[in-house]
């Protein structure tokens, strides 16, 4: 009991994050009310010190935030209108006014509690399936032992009735499998616990347990490899229209999708005090997305899907684009180019350690699975040291590479963090989403949630997998050794009921303090 409350611990010191009530504005006054009454669209008081309660947008003030509870980040991050704010992190200097994005129950950090509920109640891994199967047989045998033990120390040796019975009692109290039958879930809930430290969420005790033997990891290039923070460099007009009027068009359509190139061009839009209008028969296909805008059809997708639609002097200025490395998108009006988008993106600083550190822990093989255009993804390749790359690929096309992939590499991880990598990551032997940025139904659909997209503090996991598999191998050992001595000695007569209490109660609190010691030891 007290090792599962203490590895379970990390899950009330997030509930601890939420305060009861939060601060609205209705009409001129401010007022307190329940945090769960709270609905999209309150304007909310957060002063100095206070917690976030929910997801919301800065309308007024600026301060700094500590986002370390939710998202790893030990530095304080700077929050300024229009910026975005996450439940559970505290606001530490000036006042801010944030608008609600969402309810608490549709918060960000309630999708994480959710998330570690869930692992803390499906955390059984193969080995303690194992144990349980073990269990299930070997109870009986130990209590058909303890019925023969008896009956020949009555019968044979003709021992009287109460040191008959006493010897038998002594088996039972030896052979009890309390320590070998907690041997693996005090671990895993142990490393369950330890892994929020380093940002990440495990769905349950088999993904712990499988993590380091991984032998290929694919990934996602988009928010993954790169920063994800796209930002548009360039806005290229191909007929008569203006910039701006390109924009308005593309924010109208892309405010509907969740894409991240949809984010940048929102965010850019919203920047510009660009109005919303209406947009009739929106539809999203693989590759692009459509709708009616003003009367007229217009499309959005990348230039491979309307090659044939673009003349020479179009496909000469995006092959140029995408070889500085660019994403482009194209904006069709009714099936005729008018204009091109070019995007711009970082990659992360810790990429290349990362392949490295994650070859050290036995990674074999490395794959980039992307949408982008090939330049720009051999670009990106280069750039990491991971030689197979595949690039233009649709959500279709990742998620039968990944069944190829899993042929030939049995612990393929796929990590990601759009829509576009939901069904790649379902199908991966261990899907990994990026939590801050990656979509709900991307983090749905992953065995392990990084929550603060620290995607650099994934060799770590890898050791604790490893370090956890160890312990409860150490567990089994050290249960089964101490209970086969003292079912020994009880067989020779020499065990007391005292050492028998000592082969139950003390192999058992023997597992848990080794197990404990996963929540402190160094990874």
């Amino acid at each position: 009991s007290f090792s599962i409350d203490k590895a379970k611990n990390s899950i009330n010191k997030l509930i601890a994050l939420i305060p009861e009530f939060t601060t609205v504005k209705r009409g001129n006054d401010f007022v307190e009310i329940p945090t769960i009454e709270v609905r999209i669209g309150d304007l909310i008081l957060i002063k100095p010190g206070e917690k976030i309660p929910v997801d919301g947008i800065v309308i007024e003030g600026s301060s700094a935030v500590n986002q370390s509870p939710i998202t790893g980040e030990s530095k304080l991050i700077a929050k300024v209108k229009g910026d975005h704010c996450y439940a559970g992190t505290i606001n530490q200097k000036g006042t801010l006014l944030i608008e609600a994005t969402s309810s608490y129950k549709d918060s960000h950090f309630s999708k994480i509690l959710s998330l570690l509920e869930e692992a803390t109640s499906n955390s059984k891994s193969n080995l303690q399936r194992v144990v349980d199967v073990f269990a299930k047989y070997y109870t009986p045998i130990v209590v058909f032992f303890a019925f023969v033990i008896t009956f020949y120390s009555y019968f044979v040796t003709h021992l009287d009735l109460y040191s008959s019975i006493y010897k038998g009692l002594i088996l039972l109290v030896i052979s009890c499998p309390c320590a070998l039958v907690i041997s693996t879930p005090v671990a895993i809930l142990s490393a369950l616990a330890r892994s929020t430290k380093f940002g990440a969420l495990f769905k349950g005790g088999i993904f712990i347990e499988n993590l380091h033997r991984v032998d290929a990891v694919a990934f996602d290039k988009t928010g993954t490899l790169t920063e994800g923070n796209l930002k548009i460099e360039k806005v290229i007009p191909l007929k008569e229209i203006s910039e701006d009027d390109l924009i308005q068009i593309a924010y109208n359509l892309e405010i509907k999708s969740e894409h991240s190139i949809a984010d940048a061009i929102v965010n850019y839009a919203k920047e510009k005090s660009f109005e919303l209008e209406e947009v009739k028969d929106f539809k999203v296909e693989e590759g692009s997305i459509s709708g009616i805008y003003k009367g007229k059809r217009y499309k959005i997708g990348q230039p491979k899907l309307f090659y044939n639609l673009l003349n020479d002097d179009h496909k000469k200025i995006v092959n140029q684009l995408e070889e500085s490395g660019c994403t482009v998108i194209v904006i069709l009006e009714e099936n005729s180019p008018i204009g091109l988008i070019c995007l711009v993106d970082t990659l992360r600083d810790s990429i290349k350690k990362l392949v490295q550190d994650l070859r050290r822990e036995g990674v074999k093989e490395f794959f980039i699975l992307s949408g982008d255009n090939k330049n720009i993804v051999e670009k990106i390749a280069a750039e990491v040291g991971i030689e197979k790359f595949y690039a233009e690929l649709k959500p279709s096309d990742k998620l039968e590479l990944i069944r190829e992939l899993k042929n030939n590499y049995p612990m393929i991880a796929m990590i990601g963090d759009g829509l576009n990598d939901a069904p790649a990551l379902k199908n991966a032997s261990i899907g990994i989403a990026m939590g801050k940025i990656g979509v709900d139904a991307t983090i749905e659909n992953s065995d392990i949630t990084l929550i603060g997209d620290d995607i650099a503090k994934l060799p770590k996991l890898f050791r604790l997998s490893r370090k956890t598999v160890k312990i409860i191998k150490e567990n089994i050992a050290l249960s089964i050794s101490i209970k086969v001595i003292f079912v020994i000695l009880a067989f020779l007569g020499l065990a007391s009921m005292w050492g028998a209490i000592f082969a139950d109660m003390g192999s058992s609190l023997i597992v848990i303090f080794n197990s404990l010691r996963l929540l402190k030891t160094e990874i």
